[in-house]
């Protein structure tokens, strides 16, 4: 009886860093991996902005402002004034200039007295109101600075100051339409400055007018050249419209009068990893000067200065020599101690950390910000346990520190309780509207559900706050390309590499997008630099063994694959394309035991189990054979090779019956499929001689 076996199947597959590989489709992401805690800077009194609502799409500066912040927004603020605005007397004058000393030396109830007492003796006079409403925009009291930025606008309707403030202040009450309409007023009066060009523009990019808003963004340039925040801006628009040439000559142009711009980095993806969930940064008390104005500081104010210089500079160990000093002379000084246990802690003395922060915290139960620290110490150490209960205490302590709401929810995340995380990352943009991370995470959690249309929409909105959130862009990119929307994904990988060269997840999910447009010699370019900057990344060296496999290069295409397994052991889809690279080179023993690692990795991959069982029966192994494509079957009912492969193995083995029974199923299923007619022809005649047979015993 001359039996044709059924032609195996040369399963390969490019992969894409998502969560392992498949061979036609995408599948879904993992468990989230556990967010790696970053140590954010310290930030001195003298260098913290003026106070007021941040806004939008800016510019990260540095890392921490004053307060529990993650980071330090370059945002034009309501600021004290020492202009003229009005006719005053020398007593008024010394007034103004009292209140002025006063809030540069953050004595915010001071001052505000001073402003009053200027105010009454001065009614007429637009700048006491002025000042007045800044101590009060200070203080987050943005109903009442509204009200006296009001009272200076009556006085003196077109002061620029008072019109950008009075925005302010409505956008801290979010009554952003307000604010528009003031921003709006100045603009068609002519007496906008920049600032208020740029915040408007702002506005109109939050409310998807792109052509208002690029204008604006121009116009805050025209007055004002060194304005990094509205180059990114433009940006921004550029990027929506899908102008990444554009978009990256404008963030070259923030970078040029900015300094630079600090990034931050994300997570992987090409069919072997997942979403990047944010990190979480420690919190320090802030720097301070000297508290009387005028005075010679002290040896420790110098050595207190001197210290927070050094963490400026990224120089922990002299930082640590510096607050020491401070300590010695004030041994109880709580910031000195604070900066100190961060020194510390960005040293890699983590205990010397715990051991001050955790005093700190005993002589101040209420210190949520030391209690916050303390848990992400703890959790640099792999203590979990200890982390979580810190972040707990921190909110006992201050039940809206939005830092510790959201370290709960990353935490809850890296456990795999991914429905647990949604409650606290919610209510900690609740807490923060501003925080673009905490949007990212949210974004995250989704992805993570499989609701990634919910995920790229808090993508987008982590984006509009900072266009420069490079693991919002990543995943948007990551996000996209998985709802095969390759050019879309290209253009936010892409623009994450403007900033981040080196990022090799990035460029292998770039070449991914490339591959499936097909643009394969792009693709190979992104992939061969990838693993330049990683040489383990085991997905870009088995996406280009199928770059490999597809021009024919076998030997290439093995030896690729051979390093993705080397480096991830566990990396099913490779053995699976490895064994089909050996069957194409006839090296059957090789296929059998890749497929066979393939297999024990995946036993829920039918078409390996299908094409082992193939490889067995061409190496006389019918029992073995029968066992893998048993297993064929029970995944695919429908798979008729594997069924006309059991007949042949049944044959071999002389289990006539049963080979009739699966000769029958296979002639069933392959009744319409013009490419089996020749076999189909085969199996009839083979199930008619069985049956003869089985009849003629009988």
């Amino acid at each position: 009886m001359n039996l044709k076996l059924a032609k195996i199947s040369s399963a390969f597959s490019l992969c894409i860093i998502i969560t392992g590989c498949a061979a036609s489709h995408y599948r879904a992401p993992e468990s989230a991996k556990p967010p790696a805690p970053v140590i954010a800077r310290v930030i001195p009194n003298s260098d913290v902005i003026s106070p007021g609502p941040k806004r939008s799409s800016q510019v990260t500066k540095g890392q921490a402002t004053k307060g529990p912040s993650s980071s330090r927004v370059h945002t034009p603020q309501p600021r004290i004034t020492q202009a003229t605005l009005g006719k005053s007397s020398a007593g008024t004058s010394s007034l103004t200039a009292s209140g002025i000393a006063a809030y540069d030396d953050q004595m915010y109830p001071q001052a505000a007295s001073l402003f009053r007492r200027a105010i009454a003796a001065a009614p007429g006079d637009a700048r006491g109101y002025f000042n007045l409403g800044t101590v009060y925009s200070a203080l987050g009291e943005f109903q009442r600075a509204s009200e006296q930025y009001k009272r200076a606008l009556a006085i003196d309707p077109r002061n620029t100051a008072s019109a950008l403030n009075l925005g302010l202040a409505y956008v801290g009450l979010k009554r952003e339409r307000e604010a528009i309409a003031i921003w709006e007023q100045a603009i068609q009066g002519g007496f906008a400055s920049s600032e208020i060009y740029y915040h408007h523009g702002l506005a109109m990019l939050d409310s998807g007018h792109l052509d208002r808003a690029l204008s604006d963004f121009e116009k805050a340039v025209e007055l004002n050249p060194n304005t990094g925040d509205a180059y990114n801006g433009a940006a921004e628009v550029a990027l929506r419209r899908g102008n990444l040439k554009r978009a990256m000559t404008q963030w070259q142009n923030a970078k040029r009068v900015s300094g630079g711009v600090e990034g931050q980095v994300r997570s992987g993806y090409v069919r072997s990893s997942q979403p990047r969930p944010g990190s979480l940064p420690l919190f320090v008390s802030a720097g301070r000067e000297s508290v009387l104005l005028g005075v010679s500081p002290t040896n420790a104010d110098a050595a207190f200065a001197s210290g927070v210089k050094a963490l400026d500079n990224d120089q922990y160990a002299q930082a640590i020599k510096e607050f020491s000093r401070v300590l010695a002379i004030r041994k109880n000084d709580p910031a000195a101690n604070s900066n100190l246990a961060f020194a510390q802690a960005a040293n890699g003395n983590l205990d010397a950390a715990i051991k001050i922060w955790s005093a700190l915290a005993a002589n101040n139960e209420r210190d949520s910000i030391t209690l916050y620290n303390l848990g992400v110490v703890t959790l640099l150490q792999g203590n979990i346990e200890q982390a979580n209960a810190f972040f707990a205490q921190s909110l006992v302590a201050d039940p809206k520190y939005a830092p510790a709401v959201r370290a709960q929810g990353l935490l809850a995340m890296r456990a795999g309780n991914i429905e647990q995380a949604f409650p606290s990352l919610r209510t900690a943009i609740e807490l923060d509207p501003e925080s673009a991370e905490a949007q990212n995470d949210l974004g995250v959690a989704y992805e993570l559900r499989g609701d990634r249309q919910e995920a790229i929409r808090h993508y987008i909105a982590a984006l509009k706050l900072n266009p420069n959130a490079l693991k919002a862009r990543y995943n948007l990119g990551t996000a996209q390309i998985a709802e095969g929307r390759y050019t879309d994904g290209a253009r936010e990988l892409s623009a994450v590499l403007v900033l981040d060269r080196n990022d090799a997840e990035a460029r292998t999910n770039l070449g991914y997008a490339f591959a499936m447009t097909n643009r394969l010699s792009s693709a190979v370019e992104e992939w061969n630099t990838a693993i330049k900057i990683a040489p383990n990344l085991a997905v870009a060296h088995n996406n280009l063994g199928v770059a490999a496999y597809t021009s024919g290069n076998y030997v290439q295409a093995a030896s690729h694959y051979q390093d993705a397994v080397r480096y991830n052991q566990s990396f099913a889809e490779a053995y699976n394309n490895m064994a089909a690279t050996a069957v194409k080179q006839s090296k059957f023993d090789d296929a059998i035991a890749a497929y066979a690692e393939a297999t024990k990795l995946n036993p829920n991959d039918r078409e390996a189990q299908r094409n082992i069982g193939h490889l067995l029966l061409i190496k006389s192994r019918p029992a073995d054979a029968i066992e893998h494509l048993t297993r064929a079957v029970a995944l695919d009912p429908s798979d008729a090779e594997a069924y006309f492969n059991l007949a042949v193995a049944s044959l071999k083995l002389d289990r006539n019956r049963e080979a009739i029974l699966f000769y029958r199923e296979f002639i069933r299923l392959a009744e319409d499929r013009a490419s089996l007619f020749e076999t189909l022809a085969r199996a009839k005649q083979a199930l008619a001689e069985l049956e003869a047979g089985v009849s003629s015993k009988s």
